[in-house]
């Protein structure tokens, strides 16, 4: 029988038929001693694979009582129709299917009326003490069994009495509720497919091993091997490490595989790879699994399986795969979320679309994210076992895709190459999130137009909306606003806000026609967030203002959605001797988005008939030249290089030609300046937009010498 490869290729298990029956009849005994043993009346549901070491023991068994066995009809979408209809008594399931079923009751008690949930709410506290009192599961509260809880156990077909849980552990929640709610006994088993199924099975009606699998079975003995390298200790007051297991009911080996054989054998004892911690009364705890514990890149230790059961009980999500490895510092995780979750947060943000694109919208991410790590935190988890990304899955990860195991447990490696290019982006955007102090929602941009390949790169990578602005002091800020979540606006500022008139004037002697097909000249505005005029200056008041309406001195073009795109500032056009008009600010947003640069400042008049620039670059864009080209020297001694000044003028040039610059754009000469324009040196305001006198005054010496060395050279 073959393993289902959760966390690598299957193996073959030799199981002998003496271990199958010395699990047959384990079963029977722990029946007859705890509970009530299967008769000919009763009947089992099948669902897990014939293939599987669980089904194979329990049918055995119920064949072997005369019992009736009925089989699912293989869709995991009519599960609970299927068991309605066979109503069986005996039903063996894994943690998932429990988990959905006290997913489904717990939304239909919580869309009932107060009277219905208040009364739900007193019969499940009134039989859960009784319970824990130590009173049987027919014992402990007759009446609302009937009149409650017999709702429950009618969409369990209505004749169940025993439930069976393997595979995984049981979330303690899921347990209790299942026991108080079912109307019938609730045991949880521990096994593999190497022990013959069960080796660990709690006691029926002991409440007092809920949230535990039980004691060893009958034919098997157990022990705990200490991990020290993890912090457990077999003999420590709280006995935890790996479970060990020898006893009849074990495997004799992988078939063909004697190497794997001797790897997880030692001294006659069976090495499980499973976590488990002893209980004071003397039943078993499972905690990990010591193939899922890996170390994040600072050396915390990640239980994954654990994490994975504290995130699913959020009420939002169905499934939940956690994944970090040793070379980052950081979890991330592919979730999938319940649609109806993603449907009622899509009403109250008034949100819209199908499912897919309702999971893709960054908000909702970020909604879903917020909520698992508040369950994590309600829960105990740390915060390095919190999570930083996630992606949302729109369908359930399946058998058909193989990525889970036919027990619905988690196929890690599989999940890995299926999401590898996912985890990869997340990890990515995660980077640039905590870059922004990890709890970014909203970036908001202004002052000056925002290239659209960063603001591309920003909508893509930040998990969190951008809202590109433009506004100035005399409008009190912003007068136009890009819309949230509307990625067409991408690369113009949005329309006017509404307290905000506006309109474009035709500049003749610039080309800017108001009326043409492309609507380009300066951006004319008037409404209630406008200024009353400049302080103590008429005469300053009256030139900006014309019939009513402010001239910004902005450049606009309307776009055919009704939004307005910054081209330029009226004030920094200008002409060139040979009547070329020359936009600066359009030229600067183009040289500088070469990766050799940081800043760039254009100069020009009309005295002069071509461009020159001071270029802040890169320090490690001039030393990876350097090394590239044999030269030696401190950052500034490179910069003065007139090779050097050479690369980085050709790069500018390559990048404005690539950028559909024209040839009276181009720069014929620059300087490289080793310090960033500054504040400081009054050289840019707060906002980083250049000051151009400033820096005309500051460089001039500079520029001189730029235009007489550029003319040499020309006439050379």
């Amino acid at each position: 029988m073959y393993t289902s490869g959760t966390t690598g290729d299957p193996k073959g298990v030799i199981i002998t038929n003496r271990a199958l029956i010395a699990g047959v009849m384990t079963t029977e005994h722990l029946l007859k001693v705890t509970d009530k043993v299967v008769a000919e009346d009763d009947s089992y549901f099948s669902y897990l694979p014939l293939a599987h070491i669980f089904d194979q023991v329990i049918g055995n068994y119920c064949i072997s009582k005369g019992a009736s066995i009925g089989f699912w009809q293989a869709d995991i979408r009519y599960l609970m129709e299927d068991v309605q209809m066979m109503k069986p008594t005996v039903f063996c399931g894994v943690p998932r299917v429990y988990d959905r079923i006290y997913t489904g009751i717990n939304q239909k008690i919580q869309s009932g009326g107060m009277i219905a949930k208040s009364l739900f709410q007193y019969a499940y506290n009134y039989k859960l003490g009784n319970l824990r009192k130590g009173l049987k599961q027919d014992e402990a509260s007759p009446f609302f069994d009937k009149i409650v809880f017999s709702k429950i156990k009618e969409g369990l077909g209505g004749r169940i009495r025993l439930l069976l849980s393997g595979a995984a552990p049981l979330p303690r929640h899921v347990e209790e509720f299942m026991r108080v709610t079912s109307c019938s006994v609730l045991v949880q088993g521990y096994g593999l497919t190497e022990s013959c199924s069960g080796c660990f099975t709690s006691i029926a009606n002991v409440f007092s091993m809920i949230g535990s699998v039980g004691p060893p079975v009958t034919t098997i003995e157990a022990r705990l091997e200490s991990i020290p390298e993890m912090g457990y200790d077999a003999l420590s007051n709280v006995p935890r490490g790996e479970i060990c297991l020898r006893g009849h009911t074990l495997f004799s080996g992988y078939y063909k595989r004697p190497d794997l054989t001797e790897e997880v054998f030692s001294d006659g004892w069976f090495h499980t790879g499973d976590i488990g911690e002893w209980q004071p009364d003397g039943t078993m705890k499972i905690i990990d699994r010591k193939k899922n514990i890996f170390k994040l890149s600072q050396g915390e230790y990640v239980a994954v399986e654990v994490l994975e059961s504290a995130y699913v009980q959020s009420p939002l999500v169905t499934s939940v795969w956690v994944y970090g490895n040793s070379f980052e510092s950081f979890l991330v995780a592919v979730v999938v979320p319940e649609k109806q979750a993603i449907e009622d947060w899509a009403a109250q943000n008034n949100k819209t679309g199908n499912f897919a694109e309702l999971c893709n919208d960054p908000k909702a991410r970020m909604y879903i994210e917020d909520e698992l790590n508040k369950t994590g935190k309600r829960l105990g988890l740390r915060g390095f076992e919190m999570l930083k990304a996630i992606h949302l899955e729109t369908t359930p990860f399946s058998i058909e895709k193989d990525l889970v195991t036919p027990t619905f447990k988690l196929k890690r490696p599989q999940l890995l190459k299926y999401y590898k290019d996912c985890i990869d982006q997340l990890y990515k955007d995660a980077k640039i999130k905590e870059g922004l102090g990890g709890r970014i929602r909203l970036l908001l941009s202004g002052a000056a137009p925002l290239p659209r390949h960063v603001e591309e790169f920003m909508r893509v990578t930040s998990c969190s909306v951008l809202v590109q602005g433009y506004g100035l002091t005399e409008s009190c800020s912003g007068c136009f606003t890009s819309i949230a979540n509307v990625f067409s606006m991408i690369g113009s500022v949005g329309p006017p806000v509404t307290t905000i008139e506006a309109r474009l004037e035709s500049i003749p002697e610039m080309g800017y026609d108001a009326l043409s097909n492309v609507p380009r000249g300066e951006i004319c505005l008037r409404g209630h967030t406008l200024f009353s005029g400049y302080y103590k200056r008429p005469d300053l008041t009256e030139e900006v203002f014309s019939d009513g309406w402010f001239h910004t001195g902005d450049i606009g073009e309307w776009q055919p959605d009704g939004t307005m795109k910054i081209i330029d500032r009226k004030k920094n056009i200008f002409k060139l001797s040979q009547g070329e008009y020359v936009a600066v600010e359009v030229l600067e947003s183009a040289y500088v988005q070469s990766p050799l640069v940081t800043s760039v400042w254009v100069y020009g008049n009309s005295f002069e008939s071509f461009l020159v620039a001071v270029v802040v670059p890169e320090k490690q864009a001039i030393e990876d030249w350097a090394a590239q080209n044999n030269k030696t020297g401190n950052f500034a001694e490179l910069c003065n290089d007139p090779k050097a000044r050479m690369y980085i003028e050709d790069e500018l040039n390559k990048t404005g030609k690539r950028l559909g610059l024209r040839g009276f754009e181009m720069l014929k000469a620059i300087h490289l300046e080793t310090t960033p324009f500054s504040i400081e040196k009054d050289l840019v305001t707060p906002t980083f937009k250049l000051k151009r006198p400033q820096l005309l005054k500051y460089y001039k010496d500079c520029i001189d010498q730029l235009y007489k060395d550029a003319k040499v050279g020309n006439k050379q």
